[in-house]
């Protein structure tokens, strides 16, 4: 049987498209990372924004590739909701070469994205001690200057 070149093709496009996301939401994080070590509360929030459109076009791209996928399964004789990996081996050796690559780039971004938000969680995680810290000094000097104060202005004048 000779093996299904548009929806090999297809499939291939959708997975290509959602690399390029994934390269993107990547990006946006590499640059969060950095407003969250500059403080930059206004570009926190632009990229907060491009972030959720790159997700929303990522999802909005799955339904595409549930279908190119079941298309070629069909295609290939093969039913039931299957992997890349579980029908790759039906496809010729170019197919098998092309979709690995992808496959293996999408892996290594996702990786790299998820690194990238731990470091981030981090950032954020010792920027809020950082505050705690700050706000737990205050109330302590604030409860000093009360308790031994005695009703008198601090420092006390001489």
């Amino acid at each position: 049987m000779p093996y299904p070149q548009q929806p090999c093709a297809n499939l291939r496009r959708i997975l290509q498209q959602h690399l390029l996301l994934a390269r993107r939401l990547l990006r946006l994080t590499k640059e969060q990372s950095a407003a969250l070590v500059a403080g930059d509360v206004r570009k926190l929030s632009e990229l907060e924004a491009q972030q959720r459109e790159t997700l929303s076009q990522q999802q909005a791209l799955e339904p595409q590739r549930e279908e190119a996928t079941r298309l070629l399964t069909t295609s290939l004789g093969l039913t039931g909701d299957l992997k890349l990996t579980q029908f790759m081996p039906k496809l010729p050796p170019e197919e098998q070469r092309a979709f690995t690559q992808i496959r293996k780039e999408l892996l290594n971004v996702q990786e790299e994205l998820s690194e990238v938000k731990q470091q981030n969680l981090r950032l954020i995680q010792n920027a809020l001690e950082f505050v705690q810290m700050g706000m737990e000094s205050i109330t302590q000097l604030h409860h000093f200057n009360i308790t031994n104060n005695h009703g008198r202005t601090w420092p006390r004048q001489l």
